[in-house]
């Protein structure tokens, strides 16, 4: 429901909302169990006539969002830590050299820049500041290819480094600070 009333709140309609929808669902896939591709449209389509018949969605005026509508207001930010967490995290690797920086640093200094984060207001959600979270989106974006990881010597902590991708991540930190921009 949240990835959905997101999709709504942007203005997407159609093939758009399952596209997005499938697509931060593939993008979060180390924090929760995904469903199955087929099954996504099913429980959009089921989640769609939930939303029109509780009067987020207005059938009779060609699918016209309530964007004051309860329902979406309170959905659509359930996913923010996470959101706020992968885009502190790209903030902060956006800083990487091409030396890298060992990754109980990057830790750190991700950790670091969301308290910041917190305290200017940039970020609400303290819950997404959490060293799992963290590491899921250090290990998501390795496997992303935006970063790679190096085991350093013996007893040493790893490095991480610029990934192949790594000029990708430019634009995904501006992804997600749209989202985070969102009503």
């Amino acid at each position: 429901p949240a990835l959905l009333s997101r999709a709504l709140l942007a203005g997407l309609k159609g093939d758009g909302i399952k596209d997005e929808v499938s697509w931060w669902l593939d993008f979060y896939r180390w924090e929760f169990a995904l469903p199955e591709r087929e099954v996504v449209a099913v429980e959009l389509g089921r989640l769609l006539d939930y939303f029109r018949a509780e009067g987020a969605i207005n059938s009779g005026n060609g699918d016209t969002v309530d964007r004051t509508h309860p329902l979406l207001r309170s959905t659509a930010g359930i996913l923010d830590d996470f959101c706020e967490a992968y885009w502190i995290t790209a903030q902060t690797l956006l800083l990487l050299k091409e030396g890298g920086m060992a990754g109980k640093s990057v830790l750190e200094s991700v950790r670091q820049r969301y308290a910041t984060g917190l305290l200017l207001g940039e970020v609400q959600k303290p819950e997404g500041n959490s060293t799992v979270t963290v590491g899921n989106v250090i290990n998501r974006y390795t496997e992303m290819g935006l970063i790679t990881s190096s085991v350093r010597a013996k007893g040493r902590d790893r490095l991480i480094l610029p990934g192949p991708d790594f000029e990708r991540l430019k634009s995904l930190e501006r992804r997600l600070a749209a989202t985070l921009q969102l009503p």
